[in-house]
């Protein structure tokens, strides 16, 4: 298998620091970008939301994880697939969220709900998706999902 290499391009400045359960909703976050990249982030301010990618840097090497998950690890909930999760037990650590954007100043992003902590590698910033890409017919959710949105901030 070939070997994947990433260089993040930032950092997450965050109030958070320790993994917790529970909605990162209301979080406001700093990406303070390297600053040869500010020229990157020019017409980003015109979206409401940007998809940012990040390792999960707390996670320990090698830490193994669970093939099945209670989602959320709440007990009232069947186990399920990992990959069916948000867990941030996986396999490479690789964490995506699509935040509410709120300013951008030189190379420093504004979001509010990432759930990255702080001193999270920031590999990636995308604008979102606009429908149009995510035509693939009518998304489907299984029913554990509605307990989620009931606890979600």
């Amino acid at each position: 298998m070939n070997e994947v290499v990433f260089h993040p391009i930032g950092y997450v400045k965050s109030p958070e620091k320790h993994s917790r359960p529970g909605s990162f909703n209301r979080v406001v976050s700093q990406i303070i970008l390297s600053e040869h990249l500010a020229a990157a982030l020019e017409g980003l301010s015109e979206f409401s939301h940007v998809e940012v990618i990040y390792f999960m840097h707390l996670l320990e090497p090698g830490r193994g994880f669970k093939l099945k998950v209670r989602p959320r690890g709440l007990p009232e909930l069947d186990e399920v697939g990992l990959f069916a999760t948000r867990s941030p037990n996986r396999p490479n650590g690789i964490g995506l969220t699509l935040c509410v954007l709120l300013s951008i100043e030189r190379h420093i992003l504004t979001v509010k709900g990432l759930d990255a902590l702080d001193g999270s590698p920031v590999i990636d910033i995308k604008g979102p998706a606009r429908s149009n890409y995510l035509r693939r017919g009518k998304m489907k959710f299984p029913k554990w999902t509605e307990a989620l949105e009931r606890i979600a901030d």
